[in-house]
This record gives structure tokens, sequence and C-alpha cells, in this order.
């Protein structure tokens, strides 16, 4: 069951989806009441933090489980959204991404069961951190002191089957590879 984190001025809350539809799904949960303007955080994880200056306290996982072929980690995958009260009532997120993905080809089935991607620098793309809005509304994520240089896949088996497989990591710009 997919799970948003809603801030909603006060409290973190929890939605869950009721009902999607291509681009589009409908998650029910409860905000404060009077609330009127709210960050939602896709997916919902336990023990998730707010605060207004650095945003969510959150992780990208440095450890990443992909089905078979042509695959991502669903629950890696972290998106974000601002969103008011309209003169009805309803409030309409827009999801923007706060991950980019790195594409792996394995070229053969039942060779591989691992695939670490790592940095050769400083730069850190995954473990905790913080992801707050910047001033044009886009999602930034900001690695925290725990953060690690390096995103593990893993196959749902013992190997990898032939295919393209996807690591969510943070944005970051390698300096040296």
């Amino acid at each position: 069951t997919d799970e948003v984190a809603v801030y909603d001025g006060t409290d973190i809350n929890k939605f869950v989806i009721k009902e999607a539809t291509g681009s589009y799904a409908t998650f029910n949960g409860q905000v404060t009441e009077g609330s009127d303007e709210f960050l939602a955080l896709y997916p919902y994880q336990e023990g998730l933090s707010y605060n207004t200056s650095v945003g969510y306290r959150t992780s990208i996982l440095a450890e990443q489980r992909v089905a078979k072929g042509d695959s991502v980690d669903t629950g890696a995958l972290m998106a974000m959204a601002h969103a008011k009260r309209n003169e009805e009532g309803v409030v309409q997120f827009a999801f923007k991404n706060v991950c980019g993905l790195i594409e792996v080809t394995i070229p053969e089935s039942g060779k591989i069961s691992s695939v670490v991607i790592s940095s050769n620098g400083e730069e850190k793309f995954a473990g905790e951190g913080t992801v707050k809005l910047d001033e044009n509304g886009l999602p930034v994520f900001t690695p925290g002191a725990n953060a690690v240089g390096s995103v593990t896949l893993l196959p749902e088996g013992e190997t990898f089957d032939k295919g393209n497989y996807y690591a969510v990591v943070a944005p970051v710009k390698f300096e040296t590879g």
C-alpha cells in the first residue's frame, strides 16, 4: 500500500492510497484542524521529522532490492510536493522527484549477485539527510553526517536476470568519477 507523509504545519500525518488512475492518485488521511498549507513526502517513512529550516529528516536507501528486469526499488523513489487548500477545501499535490536514477545493464542472467555504485571522491548520495523545497519549489536533498557515497543493488532472488536496473541516488556532481 502506498503511503504519503503530509506535514500540516503542526504534525506529520500518514495518508494511504485510496485509488490510482494513470498519473493521478487519491489518498485518505487526516490533518490538524484549520490547516491550509501542506508539504507532502512520498513514500511515508516511520520516524520522519520535519523542521521548517531544514525540511524533512529522511533517508535514501543505501541498499536497494530490485525486481526482475527494467526495475527500480520503488521504496527508494522519493518525491515531494507543496499545496494549499483551495476555495472548495480540496488539496491537490503535484509531486516532483527528489532523486535521480543510475541505469545498470546486466548482460547475462545468473552471474551477478549485487552491484555497488560508489563515488571516487567525497560525494554523498544516499543514507540520512534532509529534503526541502528550494525557492523555485524544487526538492533538494542535503546529505547528513551519516550519508554515504555508495548504493548497493540486490536482486529479488540469488542473482540478477539479464536486463536494465536502476539505482536511486541523490542528484550530485561526481567531481572525480
